[in-house]
């Protein structure tokens, strides 16, 4: 008896595949070498992983030519998921993203747990409701949903609540021990003593991708005197791109941030971010969190970080975020004046505790417990009546 696990990183399925396994044989289906290799060193066993091409061959060349990428993709796409029925004879597919298996025909359920709880539209993205089943990280985001397709008739238990994978890694652990920040601030290369601010910019939240909103009146030069304005302040700056900004870590200008005694870049790769990367452990580490629209943000309200959003580009619809407008608690810049000013309130007081509680308590389900517990209890129950 056979699941598929078709996996964007190690970091959402890997827990699941540790709980199921003993009861399920997990194949692992990944797209890129990288993830290949790292599901290897995590001990998974080289016959539980298989890697694929979703791009490549004549008939994709040729479908792309006349016919456009989508289809192009898509018959790809198709044709793997008919190889792996044929050579697995799977039960049930799961997949950490949405894209790659709302428009194709599995032969079984599939269901998606995406990746991310953020100010984006993941959970109110359309194509998810070409999934059997949505696996939900609250009531809120349920509601949501239902009010955005208030006349699509969903199928019974298609949308369910089983609580935020996000937050399992912090259940028991939402701080770091002294020796281990100071482990950590000093692998990069940062006073132990200084506040920390992490910056975790995301790929499309601003114009055509870049790091700051045109707003701002200046990107590379800005982020610099942003590390200036905090090392005058004795604050740290460590600098987390998304995976889809990755090339951001090489640029020239960055290298030249990077060289100031209080800044260190995240290694960030191309395609995820690895578990031995240690993301988490910086999230633990740091004091002050920016961002703008990013999935980290609501874990860094959960670990009640002090918060600073700036606001994403002019065109962002609000209306299809997974989390509302209204619910960032902590101060919005609209201007980088706005941001060093946030900055130096929250030197002074923290005015916003209250509503991260609040945020806490209104957006996420079951806090305290495992959500992966419950993802496995049903997935077992699934596979059951499929049976």
């Amino acid at each position: 008896m056979n699941i598929i696990f078709f996996a964007l990183s190690a970091n959402m399925l890997l827990n699941l595949d540790k709980l199921l396994i003993s009861k399920i044989n997990i194949i692992w289906i990944v797209t890129n070498m990288s993830l290949y290799n790292e599901l290897l060193s995590l001990g998974i066993n080289k016959n539980r992983i298989k890697l694929i091409s979703i791009k490549g061959g004549i008939k994709y060349k040729f479908l792309n030519f006349f016919f456009g990428k989508k289809i192009a993709l898509k018959n790809k796409m198709q044709s793997n998921i008919n190889k792996l029925n044929k050579e697995f004879k799977p039960i049930f597919y799961l997949t950490d993203t949405n894209t790659n298996l709302y428009n194709i025909d599995t032969r079984c359920p599939k269901a998606t747990v995406l990746h991310a709880l953020s100010y984006k539209m993941h959970f109110l993205n359309p194509i998810n409701l070409k999934y059997d089943f949505i696996f939900l990280p609250s009531p809120y985001i349920k509601n949501r949903i239902k009010k955005c397709y208030n006349r699509f008739k969903f199928a019974e238990n298609q949308l369910e609540v089983i609580g935020d994978l996000k937050l399992s890694p912090f259940i028991n652990n939402q701080s770091l021990n002294n020796n281990d920040k100071k482990a950590l601030l000093q692998n990069y290369n940062l006073n132990e003593n200084w506040t920390t601010v992490l910056y975790a910019p995301t790929w499309n939240a601003f114009e055509n991708d870049k790091i700051f909103p045109d707003a701002f009146n200046g990107q590379f030069e800005k982020l610099e005197e942003l590390a200036n304005f905090l090392e005058e302040n004795k604050m740290n700056l460590i600098i987390k791109f998304h995976y889809y900004m990755a090339n951001f870590t090489k640029n020239i200008f960055i290298q030249k941030i990077k060289t100031k005694k209080n800044t260190s870049i995240f290694p960030t790769k191309k395609h995820f971010d690895k578990i031995e990367d240690g993301s988490d452990k910086v999230l633990l580490a740091s004091d002050i969190v920016i961002g703008e629209t990013s999935g980290i943000l609501s874990t860094a309200i959960y670990l009640n970080k002090k918060m600073i959003f700036i606001e994403p580009k002019k065109n962002f619809n609000w209306d299809k975020s997974d989390i509302e407008k209204d619910l960032r608690p902590g101060y919005i810049c609209n201007t980088f004046e706005d941001l060093k000013l946030s900055i130096i309130k929250y030197m002074k007081s923290d005015d916003f505790s209250n509503e991260r509680l609040n945020f806490t308590k209104k957006i996420f389900y079951n806090k305290d417990i495992d959500a992966y517990i419950k993802l496995k209890e049903s997935i077992i129950s699934k596979i059951d009546k499929y049976l």
